[in-house]
């Protein structure tokens, strides 16, 4: 934990900065004054330290910890509940029969299709937080798109449990009920995730860095970026926490049935609408103010006419949409963003080239993972759950 902070400049305190400048330490340093301001020395010799977190950054984290323990303690089970059969002298819930090597099973309809469900799902719940981040910034705001990502969330599991029921199991009656869980459970994930991170991020009360002194004496410098990283720490620790959840609905699916595997991923997520509601007066909550997603395909649109795909990574292909070049040209075309805008996108490009590999590693992490998930329904398992090997 950081060290304590004395009167000399309380974290609490409400300060008269510009919101949002750049870190002292950062390119494009501020050059407005602030209360607390690190001189140029004081930058250079003074000791970073995170600032410390408001109450509400961790209930957004408790937030996120329910949402990923429901999402993966079901995610996993969906394969065995597509594609095996219920098992042959099972407990009528799904479970198989005590001592025997046989899976737990509902619908029986093969690989291919639990394959098709498996793939369809994951692509939605990757694709979508493309389009609703750009709605939450350009019209909704973050917090009423998480709400309905909430709203969608409890349907799912609430259908999830009702498909396990042993008198639809028994008639096949199942399908209806879980497919339409299963792809709300995508939507509500793909509006949820693009949205809490953000939200939580918004939370810092620091956004520049300021000298204080600690209980000690010592001066240091509160850093914005270690606090965010600090918040995203415990974000994410939180998040593979949830993660492990797969495992003890792996064995309820084994031992007990459906039922239970699909229960528990409800009872964790209960808690998450009833903290939304605690947290809806409590968090610093920002009006839509646009999305920079639309000029992104404008400088794209306009780079590809003046140079194709035959110019993409040398050197000038990103200069026709600067608007100093546009004016320079005698064109009349409008823009609504600058020369350091374009370059901004020019080093996203860049960075985010790495990404190109990933459909090639994904074809095999995916074809592999989905294959083993089917072979190991025909191993000697001795008790333990064939699907549990994903977690």
């Amino acid at each position: 934990m950081a060290d304590q902070i004395t009167p000399e400049r309380s974290l609490d305190e409400k300060h008269n900065y510009t919101m949002g400048a750049e870190p002292a330490h950062a390119p494009g340093l501020t050059t407005e004054d602030y209360e607390g301001k690190p001189t140029e020395e004081e930058r250079k010799t003074l000791r970073r330290i995170p600032g410390s977190l408001p109450t509400v950054a961790y209930l957004i984290c408790v937030v996120e910890f329910c949402e990923r323990a429901s999402y993966y303690g079901c995610q996993p089970l969906f394969s065995n509940f597509v594609n095996r059969p219920m098992p042959v002298g099972g407990n009528g819930y799904g479970a198989p029969a005590e001592g025997t090597q046989q899976t737990a099973g509902a619908l029986g309809m093969g690989t291919v299709k639990a394959n098709a469900v498996s793939q369809s799902f994951s692509l939605l719940c990757y694709a979508l937080p493309l389009v609703f981040g750009y709605l939450a910034d350009a019209k909704t705001g973050r917090f009423k798109l998480i709400c309905w990502g909430v709203l969608l969330f409890g349907i799912a599991h609430v259908l999830l449990v009702g498909a396990s029921a042993p008198s639809l199991l028994a008639n096949g009656s199942a399908k209806t009920p879980f497919f339409i869980s299963v792809y709300l459970l995508a939507v509500g994930s793909g509006i949820f995730k693009p949205n809490v991170s953000p939200l939580l991020l918004d939370q810092m009360p620091e956004t520049v860095p300021v000298v204080v002194s600690t209980k000690k004496g010592e001066r240091v410098i509160v850093d914005p970026e270690a606090s965010t990283e600090r918040a995203m720490l415990w974000f994410y620790l939180l998040i593979n926490i949830g993660g492990f959840m797969g495992v003890a609905t792996a064995y309820c699916e084994k031992y007990v049935g459906w039922w239970l595997a699909f229960l528990i991923p409800l009872i964790l997520y209960i808690p998450l609408p009833l903290l939304l509601w605690y947290l809806r007066k409590r968090l610093v909550l920002h009006p839509p103010g646009g999305s920079d997603l639309p000029n992104v395909f404008k400088v794209l649109t306009i780079c590809f006419r003046a140079g194709g795909l035959k110019r993409i990574g040398r050197h000038g292909f990103w200069e026709p949409a600067k608007p100093s070049v546009i004016a320079a040209r005698g064109l009349s075309y409008h823009t609504s963003w600058d020369d350091q805008f374009v370059e901004d996108v020019r080093r996203t490009f860049q960075a985010t080239g790495i990404f190109c590999f990933f459909p090639i590693q994904y074809l095999n992490d995916n074809g592999i993972g989905s294959a083993a998930s089917y072979l190991t329904t025909m191993l000697t398992t001795n008790g333990v759950p064939n699907d549990v090997i994903s977690n």
